[in-house]
């Protein structure tokens, strides 16, 4: 058979990396290597990222860098990778402690990550500057488990105290083949600039940095809604409208790149999400839990502030929009961040935290996940313009926790949502624990064309916990709904009436 030197180059690349999975040394996995010359730099790099992938299959220690990976391959701004090197990829319990430092993080910041951690002049460039068995990046022996880093040469600016620095970090071979290796680190190598400046802004604020490593250990242990089984089912003639505010921090307030018309838009599209009026992906044999929680935002005020502080780092000191949520008790307050240089999508605080009179009881968003805005702003990437961020972050102000809280075993308090075991950054059915991982739940971190709705003990958990924790935002949200009916299409509740009828 006659082939063309591309597509010849391209097969026999595939066979290349078929030959690396039935390699069955203990440290050998994909390989690749490809003639510069002979291929184009997107033929490379997507062999590469295939390598990869498949190389990462079967390893359970890197299985969040492996969907990371797979995120980050599956954009229109994955950076090309080209040569033959080192991947350094963080190992789980790794991800797990940067979580506890940057929740909600900007995913595109991932493929910058990607880029940095690659190096196609494996053992000549920076990320070797290290001794042997150690790289260049950033630890977080604040939370992590186990002890800190190894002291080495004082040059090499190994952190002496608690907290995440920069610093040589451990790794090990995770997989080898030919050309390419692949190794597990003990931190992130290549961290962004956007997420360093803001784990060391968050370090120095030493009430967060208590909060996290409490957190650590439980986070909210206790609270009189926690056991979703044994709460009430809601009133079918009662609702909450809850007074709702939004608080939109610009640089220059001529130049501000969110309008109260986009406010708006905003609050309906929430009030579409909590409804469980959302749009059901094609495909799918049965559609996820669409229950309506008989929660509407009613927008009361959209107050703009000139103010560059809180609208470029906010997210790394909170202080800066708390201090303008004045006189707030009672009702939900979002603050919008227009410039942000924290590389954060979404931040809020939880009901059982503060007291409801605190000012730091605030929603906080990034405009980057503000509805229509990447579109509007001519930005690649889109996977988070639909405005359910809004929802996500308005979901732990009123006290439901992540979906993949606590990993497989399953800390949201939620009996029914299946754990999983790290955020998901794509639409794609997952079994990290026992069942599907719920990636079309509000409180999971996917793309907003796949999150969807709440399930029934998440809407209980909500009533529960804005009545026991925002006394005065229940009472004035408190509205008879007498003719309360299902917002669901009308063709989902006619093709499954057993599980979407009325609530």
């Amino acid at each position: 058979m006659k082939c063309s030197l591309q597509s010849c180059l391209l097969l026999w690349t595939a066979a290349c990396a078929a030959e690396a999975l039935t390699w069955e040394e203990s440290d050998a996995v994909s390989l690749i290597q490809l003639s510069p010359e002979a291929a184009s730099a997107e033929d490379e790099s997507n062999a590469i990222y295939d390598a990869v992938t498949a190389a990462l299959r079967d390893n359970d220690t890197l299985s969040h860098s492996r969907h990371i990976w797979k995120f980050v391959a599956s954009q229109p701004y994955a950076p090309t990778l080209r040569g033959n090197g080192c991947l350094y990829l963080p190992s789980d319990k790794a991800w797990r402690s940067f979580y506890e430092w940057v929740e909600h993080p900007y995913p595109p910041l991932f493929a910058d990550m990607i880029e940095n951690a690659w190096d196609p002049h494996c053992g000549k460039s920076q990320l070797a500057a290290c001794p042997e068995g150690l790289v260049q990046g950033s630890h977080w022996s604040l939370l992590a488990d186990g002890p800190p880093p190894p002291v080495v040469e004082s040059e090499l600016r190994v952190p002496q105290g608690l907290g995440p620095g920069i610093g040589c970090i451990r790794t090990r071979p995770a997989s080898t083949a030919r050309n390419m290796r692949i190794f597990e680190a003990e931190g992130h190598v290549g961290l962004p600039d956007k997420w360093t400046r803001h784990v060391n802004a968050v370090r120095e604020d030493h009430i967060r940095a208590s909060r996290k490593q409490r957190l650590q250990h439980g986070r909210l242990a206790v609270d009189s809604c926690s056991d979703s089984g044994r709460l009430s089912a809601v009133p079918a003639d009662k609702k909450l409208v809850v007074p709702t505010r939004f608080i939109i921090c610009c640089v220059d307030r001529a130049t501000c790149s969110i309008n109260e018309d986009e406010i708006k838009e905003q609050v309906d599209w929430m009030n579409k999400g909590y409804a469980g009026r959302e749009d059901v992906p094609w495909g799918k044999v049965e559609p996820p839990p669409h229950v309506n929680t008989q929660i509407e935002f009613h927008l009361q005020e959209a107050k703009f502030v000139e103010d560059a502080e809180c609208a470029m780092h906010a997210f790394s000191n909170t202080s800066l929009a708390s201090r303008h949520n004045i006189d707030g008790e009672g009702t939900l307050t979002y603050v919008v961040v227009t410039d942000d240089q924290s590389g954060i999508l979404g931040w809020a605080e939880f009901p059982n935290d503060w007291q409801e009179s605190s000012p730091e009881l605030m929603v906080m968003v990034n405009s980057k996940a503000f509805r229509g805005w990447a579109g509007k702003m001519g930005k690649p990437d889109r996977s988070y313009e639909e405005g359910d961020t809004c929802i996500h972050e308005g979901g732990h102000s009123l006290g439901l926790l992540h979906t993949f809280e606590g990993g497989c075993e399953g800390g949201d308090k939620i009996s029914d949502t299946d754990p999983e075991r790290f955020p998901a950054y794509l639409c794609v059915d997952q079994h990290s624990c026992a069942g599907h991982d719920p990636i079309y739940n509000f409180m999971d971190y996917s793309p907003d064309s796949c999150m969807e709705g709440f399930t029934e003990m998440q809407k209980r958990r909500l009533w529960c916990m804005v009545k026991a924790f925002r006394p005065k935002l229940y009472q004035r949200a408190l509205t008879e709904a007498q003719n309360l009916v299902d917002m669901r299409p009308e063709w989902l509740r006619k093709l499954y009436p057993e599980r979407f009828g009325r609530p």
